[in-house]
């Protein structure tokens, strides 16, 4: 009789624990040992508890920091000097890093844009990686945006890489840069 108080303590609906007792007086009939159905409900509650607080922890990691200067494996701009305080990182609830920074550099965007290409290229290339660049006009502003990702080889996205650029006065452009990477880091190929 306690079993079935403890189980009705866990939300059992009165038609499973009706199933479940009889289910215990057939075995004992049949003189089979049946599972501890407390004890396994309670391990069920404890490790539905453990996730939980996992998840509460992950939804603490993403909280963003002040980030000073790129990772060393995103590819240099020439002459980028970053706006003070506009670089954060996170870690999202995959365990991956995020970035950002805002900026500026002296150029075209498109001509910063294709100086940036040819030397990235070299370190993003080959059949793990897939390059999507975007050239357009919005607002009167030209922008030219670079979306890579390279994948392991399972084929899970791997890290991910964004440079957008656009048109400011006195022949600048604005730069932001994004990125996702994986805690192994994106710069070696896996």
């Amino acid at each position: 009789m306690a079993s079935a108080v403890s189980l009705r303590a866990q939300n059992v609906d009165p038609d499973t624990q009706e199933q479940i007792n009889a289910a215990k007086k057939q075995a004992e009939k049949m003189g089979v040992k049946t599972p501890d159905i407390d004890k396994m409900m309670q391990e069920n509650a404890a490790e539905e508890a453990a996730e939980k607080n996992e998840a509460a922890k992950k939804a603490a990691s993403i909280k963003p920091e002040p980030l000073a200067v790129l990772p060393a494996w995103v590819p240099a701009i020439d002459g980028f000097q970053p706006t003070a305080a506009s670089g954060k990182h996170w870690i999202d609830s995959d365990g991956k890093e995020q970035g950002t920074m805002l900026g500026t550099v002296a150029g075209d965007p498109h001509a910063v844009f294709k100086k940036w290409e040819a030397s990235a290229k070299a370190q993003f290339s080959g059949p793990d990686t897939s390059w999507s660049p975007t050239v357009g006009n919005v607002n009167g502003k030209h922008y030219v945006s670079l979306h890579t990702f390279r994948r392991d080889s399972s084929g899970t996205d791997f890290c991910d890489l964004k440079l957008e650029l656009d048109s400011a006065s006195g022949g600048k452009s604005n730069v932001t840069i994004t990125y996702t990477q994986p805690s192994a880091g994106c710069g070696e190929k896996k």
